[in-house]
């Protein structure tokens, strides 16, 4: 639903404040997530909080390569420089998730990425942009 709302919004400031308010909320809820999975006491929670842990990589994978929300930040002129770097840190991370790339290669990207974060999952911390 919050993706959806971001797709519709009009470039500039208004997709530059949507993106915002979905970033902070990613950030809300992913903590207390990875918190769960790593330090709660019982195994079935955090099994439970792996599983889920798995469900938002591939939200993640999925809203990097989402061209309706990447063509609305593109399409975004900003005056102010702090927003101008802001928009431009959104649209770099859409680009390093590949969604500038053709359709045939997008979806390797998305299986290297889903990879990496089941390495990640399983205490392999691996980048590829060191």
């Amino acid at each position: 639903l919050r993706v959806k709302q971001l797709e519709k919004r009009k470039p500039g400031l208004d997709w530059l404040k949507g993106w915002e308010d979905l970033y902070d909320w990613e950030e809300d809820h992913s903590g207390a997530l990875i918190f769960l999975q790593n330090v709660h006491p019982n195994a079935d929670v955090r099994a439970a909080a792996e599983a889920c842990e798995q469900r938002w990589q591939d939200f993640q994978s999925t809203l990097g390569l989402d061209e309706k929300v990447y063509l609305g930040g593109k399409k975004s002129d900003l005056k102010d420089p702090i927003d101008r770097r802001t928009l431009q840190l959104a649209l770099e991370a859409f680009e390093d998730s590949g969604v500038a790339l053709p359709k045939d290669k997008q979806a390797r990207a998305r299986e290297l990425f889903d990879k990496l974060a089941s390495l990640g999952q399983d205490g392999i911390e691996l980048s590829i942009f060191q």
